[in-house]
Order: C-alpha cells, then sequence, then structure tokens
C-alpha cells in the first residue's frame, strides 16, 4: 500500500504558520497602539464598596501588613490592607469607562481634568492643597459627579476630600 504524502509540508508550514501569527501580530499591535484603551485599577472593600482609577499612567500597586498603597505620576493613595477584599487591573476602552457600578467611587485624572463618579447628587468635593486650604469646591451633578480643573494652578500635590469621607491625593506636574 502507497503512503500518502502529507498536504503540507510540515517544515514550510510551520514557517508559514509562524509568518501569519507574526503578521497578525504586527497587524493587531499597531491596531491596539492607535486605540484609546486605559488600565483600570479597581479596589474592592470587605464593606462592599469598590475604589477605582482611570489614569493616564498605569498605577504601581504595593503593600506591606498595614497598608494598601497605590502610586502613580498623578496618585499617590494609600488605604488599610485589612478592609482590602482584593484589588484587579481591567482594561476599558475610553467609551466603556463611564459604567460606575453600584457602591463604586472612581478617580479619573486625565488631561488635568480630575473627575470623581459615583457621588449622590448634590454631594460635595473639596479640593485642598497640602496646607489645608480649600483651593476649590464643588456639588455632585446629576450623574454623581464632579470635575475638578487642574491646568491654572500650581505644580504640587492636593488633596480631594469628599462629603463622604473618602479622600484622594492627587499629584499636578
Amino acid at each position: 500500500m502507497k503512503q500518502k504524502k502529507p498536504l503540507f509540508n510540515t517544515k514550510r508550514s510551520t514557517r508559514l504558520q509562524r509568518f501569519a501569527l507574526w503578521a497578525m501580530l504586527c497587524l493587531f499591535g499597531s491596531v491596539t497602539a492607535h486605540a484609546e484603551d486605559f488600565n483600570v485599577l479597581v479596589i474592592q472593600f470587605a464593606d462592599g464598596t469598590a475604589q477605582s482609577y482611570v489614569l493616564e499612567t498605569r498605577p504601581k500597586v504595593t503593600f506591606d501588613t498595614e497598608k494598601l498603597y497605590v502610586k502613580s505620576t498623578n496618585v499617590d493613595d494609600a488605604y488599610e490592607y485589612r478592609s482590602v477584599k482584593k484589588f484587579v487591573f481591567e482594561t476599558h476602552d475610553i467609551s466603556g469607562i463611564q459604567t460606575i457600578r453600584e457602591n463604586e467611587c472612581r478617580l479619573a485624572f486625565l488631561g488635568g481634568e480630575a473627575t470623581v463618579g459615583g457621588l449622590a447628587t448634590g454631594s460635595t468635593a473639596t479640593l485642598c492643597d497640602t496646607a489645608g486650604r480649600n483651593v476649590l469646591k464643588a456639588k455632585a451633578d446629576a450623574a454623581g459627579s464632579v470635575t475638578f480643573n487642574l491646568q491654572g494652578l500650581p505644580a504640587g500635590a492636593y488633596i480631594i476630600a469628599l462629603s463622604n469621607g473618602k479622600s484622594f491625593k492627587i499629584l499636578k506636574h
């Protein structure tokens, strides 16, 4: 009985497969480089609430026995480690970032504006300098968000204090 030849030369086929894979990665890599994707850090707490960050640079998360630290070019925050249930990084298209889950508070710091979402309508947010002086104050709109434009402010550290007791330390360069 005559043995059948393989349909593809396996050496050649493997090279073609590698080339095809490389070509697809180049194609999709270039598409991804132009997409408006952002890394979103979501911290879930034991009490059922969540805190998320949408930042221009991916934050670094570190922790010790006492605290979980979130640090990036524009944020420097810390949370009691015992109150943190878990944290995850999610990738969202810019159009999907707007969705804020129930019991979530989100800080987005993009293009010189700091926006806090997930607030109760009418609740207050205050932007303070490190000396504790009020720089700006605003009430949450009907969508539950407050935006502070920091472009005219001097470089330095600022605190966004919310009427619900939460706060964020942001850094303007």
